[in-house]
């Protein structure tokens, strides 16, 4: 498995997971699904065809994703579509006008979310980077360069990706000169501060001194994870004016009773929050409610199909109490969907969709919105498509409680991250 970084001319870096076909052999599957957009189509709003997908969000029945469309000899241009999988629209280009800015813009970070009420993104154009929304078909700007970072005399000087739409609420993490950051909410031209560094840390020793750009939100509730000075680090949950601390460098992990060493990658759902964490010996998935943690899945956890357990797990997303995560075994990458106390694959490298074998998928975490998920995928005979997936269709469904030991021969096959 490898990661691949996406730079835009923003400064935005873009982490997206892009799983790479093992050459060992394995038994396909095809696997069921629908499909939302093929680089075999012409992209709407245009006589272009599409190029280069990249990972969808998804709310109910609408999708948003971020593409690139062949221009003919320019190359390609980004864009975004969003819509019911039947009526897709191109909702922002390299030619769209910068709401509140000047000219139009030229880098989009091409991870788009979505909400009830529409779509939130980062984009920039010459000099100028922001966040931007399209809510009920009018482009608006949230913050951008010349917006005063909240309780500061200095506007903002950087924006991260991915912003996150909940109802008619767009969240961001931004910058200011000297180092100051946090998580903001935007709407109806108002900034809310979440939380950001100065804030204490809780249960911890002093002020948090930064918040990573990996969050997630719902309406009044934010997971984050955040740093303090002496390497504290710990994934944090704040609802309404108050921050909980999920776990942090102090708390004993449930899989190996050690302490946590590093955390990333949060979810949050039904008041439950979920990440990625590692000790010194293992690596997994928990959740955590209050004080109360419990596994997921981890690097002991026998993978479906397989005889051996998985030596990574990665980008939990969370929907009420299911959790889908990226997972690698037998070098093989694929998806897989924690519910009910069972582990299930829902596809992987290799499998087939539409009679195409699966070569890479890129995937992300607001891409499950409880019975599909969003993923764009590239197939081996070099076309590349983004579909919807139903969790509900998963073979080899195995119980979470199979834990192996594993001897220090498997442990040797665990790639580091």
């Amino acid at each position: 498995m490898s990661l691949k970084t996406s730079i835009q001319s923003t400064g935005v870096a873009v982490l997206a997971v892009s799983a790479l076909l093992s050459a060992r052999a394995v038994q396909a599957v095809e696997i069921p699904a629908t499909l939302v957009a093929d680089s075999t189509q012409t992209a709407p709003g245009g006589k272009l065809n599409y190029s280069t997908f990249f990972a969808p969000a998804l709310f109910q029945d609408q999708i948003a994703f971020g593409a690139r469309v062949s221009s003919g000899a320019s190359g390609t241009i980004g864009a975004y579509f969003a819509g019911p999988a039947a009526s897709l629209s191109r909702v922002a280009d390299i030619s769209t006008p910068i709401p509140g800015g000047t000219g139009n813009f030229n880098s989009l970070d091409f991870n788009p979310s979505i909400s009830a009420s529409g779509i939130s993104f980062s984009a920039g154009g010459a000099g100028q980077a922001g966040i931007y929304n399209n809510f009920g078909g009018t482009l608006n700007k949230v913050a951008d360069l010349t917006t005063l970072f909240p309780t500061e005399a200095s506007p903002f000087s950087n924006f991260s990706s991915p912003t996150q739409s909940v109802g008619s609420l767009t969240f961001f993490r931004g910058a200011a000169p000297g180092g100051n950051n946090g998580i903001f909410r935007g709407f109806e031209g108002q900034l809310d501060k979440f939380v950001r560094n100065g804030d204490l840390i809780p249960l911890g020793t002093g002020a948090f001194t930064s918040i990573n750009n990996n969050f997630k939100a719902t309406a009044g509730n934010i997971a984050y994870i955040g740093n303090g000075s002496d390497s504290q680090q710990g994934v944090y949950n704040t609802q309404g004016d108050e921050n909980i601390r999920i776990a942090d460098k102090t708390t004993l992990s449930p899989s190996d009773n050690t302490p946590f060493t590093f955390f990333n990658s949060v979810a949050v759902s039904a008041n439950f929050v979920t990440f990625r964490a590692t000790t010194s010996t293992t690596t997994g998935i928990y959740r955590g409610s209050g004080n109360a943690l419990t596994t997921i899945v981890d690097t002991n956890t026998i993978a479906p199909g397989s005889a051996a357990p998985f030596s990574d797990v990665l980008f939990p997303a969370s929907f009420g109490s299911d959790v889908v995560f990226f997972g690698t075994a037998d070098d093989i990458d694929g998806l897989y969907l924690s519910r009910g106390g069972a582990i299930s694959r829902i596809f992987q490298t290799g499998d087939t969709i539409g009679g195409r074998p699966i070569e890479s998928f890129d995937f992300r975490q607001e891409g499950f919105n409880g019975t599909d998920i969003g993923v764009a995928l590239s197939f081996t005979d070099g076309t590349n498509a983004v579909y919807r997936v139903p969790v509900a269709v998963i073979p080899e469904p195995t119980s979470l409680m199979a834990m192996a030991a594993v001897g220090s021969a498997l442990s040797m096959r665990r790639r580091g991250r």
